[in-house]
């Protein structure tokens, strides 16, 4: 984000150059335009700006950027296109018909505006721009501020080059490979489980007629990928012997389960022991998977000791076939614990539990004392995860921002960390015992935004689309205009258009942050929404008509799911600053927050009359907190992760009710205090986000829907650390 500066006329520093009619000074992280407010940049933006500096006019390739901007440390495409984002605003340029800064396509960059060094050692901001002849030395003797101003650019270009050739020599290979496309065949390839050594890589995939899922596997780099599995049935979810010579695999059909065993090269298959089966439809290619202890005598996988009783991890004991129950979730409705990973020493086993279905925790059992710890308190949905070889994190996919992203957490607990990995929705990670590599699933999908009519038969409609992620709408007080979250420009920025779609603006330039659930104020003038750019989740609030977004919060801690006062004058939210979910509020101008609950709150309305409407997080249910500390659950039917899905008006709260076949837009009266059905959504909407929206006039609404979705594989050779 562009910061202007506390003083706005500092004094020339040594370092100082000019782009244009613009002066720079890099050890001030300082841009000063020919007229106005002079900006502080981060300090990466100003470091990618003196990059392509040093050699104007050139072509400054992506990993040149990478080396000089982030020598040490592995960050992607998405973190470089957020810092040339930030450059062209600050400039005022466009990619379209660029004046500083042209996108060279598939290479990287470079700075078109001419490059100028003061021949003063002082000037001022206002100073006009150098002649170029004035800069040149065989016409005028340089001086002492211009000499080092030469200097400091001789060292930044011998920076560039001793960065870059410094990790071409090294003995490894440089941290900040780009991931590896695995696959790139028709449809989706899912489950990526690489061999102990890192080399090959096993996969589910229904093959080029998209016909059954089977067993494949492929080398990083191969044309072809080799089919181990041609039964009708579907097999999923490979896992290496720790020797590399087999992959055991799940086979379902319409009545049973089996665990399977082929030879890593093909050959006979070999079964195993039965599994837990559920129906297909339950679940599909995203069912419970199991794992291989890395001494080759045990797996651990799901199962359950009744029908009616909640699914545990299990060990099978392959020699003796015997099997030992490790973890023992509670008996409540809907849980179960399955998905268990061996830590690399085989001590431990991590595990999801499940509160419901889309929410779910990470969870480790020690397999000497059984203790059992949570490792994160997210309620969200986890799609895989996986230990990193020596067993001190934990990678996980989780929608905890939502979208699915990867994540780190120490593997005894702590704050999860953001992987800037490439990619748009990334799950399943799957790491090598040996080496740095990481494999897993990049998922695009072409999510609209559909419209659907509350008080007739006309059909749905879509509204607004794409050919990416357009998401979490949410419709302007005079229903003229829409908020949303779309990736169409490359990376997840705030747009709006009008409730058709036409005139859509992207009104943010993150560039790579993770952008998500705008709310217009009530006067329509403003937009508030979250930013996760490395970690925590912090508010913004940025003018409907655009310009800089202002940052409201600034904490190591999440605040989330942000909903506005009724005068436009406060911001209400959920944090978890104290150690649990809690209702929090800071004036939209920025300032102090203050708790608002005592009794937990995830999301939250308030109405005129002062009375705060809550939605717990991982409960289901919608309360009711009055100006008097009374609270009651005036909703029991908003399920878990519907936190999102609900609308208050004047007469009642608008709500999405589920039942285990289907989902339905339904109307709570304050007048009866009685729910009445108004429509069935069809499908229904996701869970944990806010993925509905209601007219102002309650005649109809905007829905989220997953259109299509493809998946390739992909490998990291180098996991951030």
């Amino acid at each position: 984000m562009v910061i202007p500066p506390a003083s706005a006329s500092p004094s020339l520093q040594d370092d100082a150059f000019f782009v244009g009619d613009w002066i720079v000074q890099p050890s001030l992280h300082s841009l000063h335009p020919p007229t106005g407010t002079p900006i502080t940049l981060e300090p990466k933006v100003m470091q990618v700006l003196v990059c392509l500096a040093a050699a104007p006019g050139k072509v400054v390739t992506r990993d040149e950027l990478h080396a000089c901007g982030w020598p040490d440390t592995f960050v992607t495409d998405k973190v470089l296109t957020r810092a040339i984002s930030e450059l062209r605003k600050a400039f005022r340029d466009t990619p379209q018909d660029p004046a500083f800064i042209a996108t060279i396509p598939k290479t990287g960059y470079r700075l078109i505006a001419p490059v100028r060094y003061p021949s003063s050692g002082d000037a001022s901001p206002s100073s006009p721009p150098v002649s170029p002849t004035l800069a040149l030395p065989s016409r005028t003797p340089a001086r002492p501020g211009r000499t080092w101003g030469l200097i400091g650019l001789a060292m930044v270009l011998g920076g560039i080059a001793l960065v870059w050739n410094w990790n071409r020599s090294s003995r490894t290979p440089p941290a900040r490979t780009p991931p590896l496309a695995l696959t790139t065949a028709p449809g989706v390839e899912v489950s990526p489980a690489l061999s102990p050594a890192g080399e090959t890589v096993a996969f589910a995939w229904k093959g080029p007629e998209d016909d059954n899922w089977d067993i494949y596997v492929k080398q990083p780099g191969g044309e072809t990928a080799l089919r181990l599995t041609d039964h009708p049935g579907a097999d999923t979810h490979p896992v290496w012997s720790p020797d590399g010579a087999h992959i055991a695999f799940a086979r379902y059909t319409d009545s049973e389960c089996s665990l399977v065993l082929v030879p890593a090269l093909s050959g006979p298959e070999r079964t195993l022991a039965s599994c837990f089966w559920y129906p297909a439809s339950d679940y599909g290619v995203f069912a419970p998977k199991f794992d291989w202890s890395s001494d080759g005598q045990t797996i651990a996988f799901m199962d359950r000791s009744g029908p009616q009783a909640p699914s545990h991890i299990a060990l099978l004991n392959l020699e003796t076939g015997s099997t030992r129950q490790v973890t023992f979730p509670p008996s409540r409705p809907q849980s179960r614990d399955h998905d268990p990973r061996f830590s690399s020493e085989g001590t431990h086993i991590a595990f999801l539990r499940s509160w419901g279905r889309g929410t779910e925790d990470l969870h480790s059992v020690d397999l000497s004392t059984g203790e059992e710890t949570r490792l994160t308190h997210d309620y969200r949905t986890v799609l895989g995860h996986d230990w990193t070889p020596d067993d001190r994190q934990l990678v996980l996919s989780s929608n905890r921002n939502g979208t699915f992203d990867l994540w780190s957490i120490p593997s005894s607990g702590g704050a999860p960390r953001w992987i800037p990995a490439a990619g748009w929705n990334l799950k399943a990670p799957s790491l090598a015992r040996e080496g740095t590599r990481m494999a897993y699933e990049n998922w695009i999908y072409d999510t609209n935004l559909w419209r659907v009519e509350l008080a007739t038969d006309v059909p749905d409609t879509q509204a607004i689309a794409s050919s990416l992620w357009d998401v979490t709408p949410d419709i302007a007080p005079d229903g003229e205009r829409v908020a949303f979250v779309s990736n169409r420009g490359g990376s997840y920025e705030l747009w709006v258009s009008q409730p058709d779609g036409r005139e859509a603006m992207a009104l943010t330039a993150f560039g790579g942050s993770l952008v998500t659930a705008p709310q217009w104020s009530p006067d329509g003038r403003q937009i508030a929404f979250e930013v996760r750019e490395t970690g925590p989740s912090n508010l913004y609030v940025i003018n409907a008509d655009g310009g800089v977004p202002r940052q409201i919060t600034r904490t190591e801690t999440d605040e989330v799911a942000v909903s506005w006062s009724p005068d436009s004058a406060w911001l209400y939210y959920g944090s978890n600053a104290t150690g649990t979910w809690q209702i929090h509020r800071a004036p939209s101008v920025g300032g102090r927050s203050e708790r608002v609950t005592e009794t937990e709150g995830y999301a939250a309305s308030l109405a005129p009359d002062g009375v705060l409407y809550v939605a717990r997080h991982g409960e289901p249910g919608l309360w009711r907190h009055t100006t008097q500390g009374d609270t009651t659950l005036l909703i029991p039917d908003l399920a878990v992760g519907d936190w999102g899905n609900w609308s208050l008006t004047e007469m009642g709260i608008y709500f999405v009710r589920r039942t285990p076949q289907a989902a339905e837009l339904a109307f709570y009266s304050f007048a009866t205090g009685q729910t009445t059905s108004v429509r069935a959504l069809a499908p229904a909407p996701p869970r944990n986000q806010r993925a509905i929206s209601l007219s102002p006039d309650q005649q109809w609404l905007l829905q989220m829907r997953l259109d299509e979705a493809t998946a390739d594989l992909m490998l990291l050779d180098h996991l951030p650390r």
